[in-house]
């Protein structure tokens, strides 16, 4: 048994105890708020004013030694109300990198499939979100128009795919990524970031730096691309939360994170 006085010193673990959930109350108060915010921002911009604001976003980020020089590209493909990447994978492949975008696989899980054109793009159906999604793989990677190139699953069967290698070195001659561009609601000039709430990015940001720095390759370059009202003084984060290195918007490139700032 416990001596008498630990016991009576227990309850004071639960008074801190029960901060935690207070706060963590308050970072979802703060971040709903803010989606809730930048939502109706981004829902009265005209179909124009996000045409022109991808355009500029497009040159800062091609303009971007990082992206010069990538090799692998992970890009995620937009929704409606976000900067439009099409033109801008356009560009990759145009540049003779290789492309892969992500497939929603599970509640927290993004796999990662290779796109071998830009043409192939335009085929992909809309997910609920209206974000464009390629099919799920059918057959091994032989260099189809969309082929397996790496995956992390949960709840589903890879069979098709092989390796877990194919996080860093995908299949079918695929470069490591070595450039990921992020999306999300809001970012600030601290490179912190505010996602949609469902943790696909956070989840797949984390675990793929840490496969990298597991196969002791270079940490890829997190680039963050948004519309002028995404761009904020302020986003609350956790610890969970995954800082991005490059922050693009219409207005130019902010280098975030200590590295960025090291290239410049």
């Amino acid at each position: 048994p416990l001596p008498a006085a630990h016991q009576r010193s227990q309850p004071a673990p639960a008074m801190a105890a029960s901060a935690a959930p207070s706060a963590v109350t308050a970072l979802r108060a703060a971040k709903k708020e803010l989606r809730t915010r930048i939502g109706a921002a981004l829902a009265a911009l005209t179909t124009h004013a996000i045409a022109s604001g991808s355009q500029a976003v497009r040159e800062h980020a091609n303009a971007l030694p990082v992206v010069a020089r990538s090799k692998g590209v992970f890009a995620f493909l937009s929704m409606p109300d976000e900067v439009q990447t099409y033109d801008l994978v356009a560009d990759m492949f145009a540049a003779g990198r290789c492309v892969y975008v992500p497939k929603v696989i599970g509640r927290r899980s993004m796999g990662v499939l290779r796109v071998d054109s830009a043409a192939s793009l335009a085929g992909f159906e809309k997910s609920k979100w209206g974000i464009p999604e390629p099919p799920i793989p059918t057959v091994e990677p032989s260099g189809d128009a969309v082929s397996a190139a790496m995956a992390d699953a949960e709840d589903f069967d890879w069979t098709t795919v092989k390796g877990e290698a194919a996080w860093a070195a995908a299949g079918s001659g695929g470069a490591p990524v070595d450039l990921v561009l992020v999306p999300g609601v809001a970012f600030d000039k601290s490179g912190r970031r505010c996602g949609h709430g469902r943790g696909y990015y956070d989840t797949f940001l984390e675990r793929i730096c840490a496969l990298h720095e597991a196969k002791s390759l270079p940490r890829p370059w997190l680039v963050a691309l948004c519309l002028t009202p995404q761009l904020v003084d302020e986003v609350p984060t956790g610890h969970y939360d995954v800082p991005v290195d490059y922050v693009v918007s219409p207005s130019g490139v902010i280098a975030a994170s200590e590295r960025a700032r090291a290239e410049a």
